[in-house]
């Protein structure tokens, strides 16, 4: 069920970037694994988030996901850099993903989400594209 549209540039859904994340970091692996990148050497993720300052954290797309802080982004930028090795199984990725997210989530308030939450969600979405 997904919630009423909020008004661009004031909501960023946490949901929605981390699904932009994980898709970034499973496809990359799987381009570079079949254009025969060498499996010692690691991908290089960058990941930029601008236009944030005052907006709110919260799930428009999925109302079910409660989300009970009111948290707004206090910095209007925001920049992540993660390292990939080409062979990470897939049930570890998604601690690459949850470094590269850290920095976007901590602009709100220094919200970090719980790291097993993470690991459930992009669980979710790894099983729904594999």
């Amino acid at each position: 069920m997904i919630g009423p549209t909020p008004t661009p540039m004031t909501v960023l859904d946490p949901y929605i970037q981390m699904a932009y994340v994980a898709e970034s970091l499973v496809i990359g692996q799987a381009f570079a694994k079949a254009i025969g990148y060498s499996k010692e050497a690691p991908l290089v993720f960058s990941f930029r988030w601008c236009r944030l300052a005052k907006r709110l954290l919260s799930s428009w797309q999925n109302p079910d996901r409660l989300f009970m802080q009111h948290l707004t982004a206090a910095d209007d930028e925001k920049k992540s850099h993660v390292l990939l090795p080409i062979n990470t199984a897939p049930s570890v990725i998604y601690q690459h993903f949850y470094e590269a997210t850290k920095p976007l989530f901590r602009v709100f308030g220094g919200y970090e989400f719980p790291e097993d939450k993470v690991e459930q969600i992009v669980n979710q979405f790894l099983s729904r594209k594999g």
